[in-house]
């Protein structure tokens, strides 16, 4: 995958530690780090997941068209089909 993609990561609290993976290290320079909002940065697609699967609201945790996007494609409803 490395070698015919370009990995985005979105930096977040703690330390950037992909490229320490010497399985990895080969494709460092197809990894580009991004910097996230800091009113965004707390986010994680964990606690979307999670919510969805309690049935609780996520619009404060994603934009409106997102939060319409995952409920109207019944995305993240059952976590045995998530990869």
């Amino acid at each position: 995958m490395f070698a015919g993609f370009q990995l985005l990561v979105f930096e977040r609290e703690g330390k950037l530690k992909v490229r320490e993976n010497p399985l990895i290290r080969q494709y460092s320079n197809r990894i580009h780090t991004l910097r996230l909002s800091e009113n965004i940065d707390h986010i994680s697609s964990t606690e979307v997941r999670q919510r969805i699967l309690a049935g609780q609201s996520i619009e404060e945790l994603v934009p409106a068209a997102v939060a319409a996007y995952i409920m109207n494609h019944n995305l993240y409803k059952n976590q045995s089909n998530q990869h």
